[in-house]
């Protein structure tokens, strides 16, 4: 599923600048630099950012900032705690 999820957004944005056929400096600015992130592994287990953030009331924002590891020490142990509280597998 995420590779579908990134080849539809390397065929957006070849679309939304004009190119034509897709090259490899697009879908490598598309990719995730990680695949096995923390962010890539929960969207491969079907937790979205806006399906987390409806399990545990939390700003997208936060989410976001917390999937790539920046968000604050005290606020990361808390959406970290409570995220394993809903069950999500981190």
């Amino acid at each position: 599923m995420q590779f579908e999820l990134y080849l539809t957004r390397a065929f957006e944005e070849a679309f939304h600048v004009g190119q034509k056929p897709v090259d490899a400096d697009t879908v490598a600015g598309i990719l995730a630099p990680d695949l096995d992130g923390l962010e890539a592994r929960l969207t491969r287990n079907g937790y979205s950012v806006k399906l987390l953030t409806e399990m545990i009331a939390a700003r997208s924002k936060d989410i976001r900032l917390f999937l790539s590891g920046r968000l604050p020490p005290e606020r990361t142990q808390e959406l970290h705690d409570q995220l394993l509280a809903a069950g999500v597998p981190l």
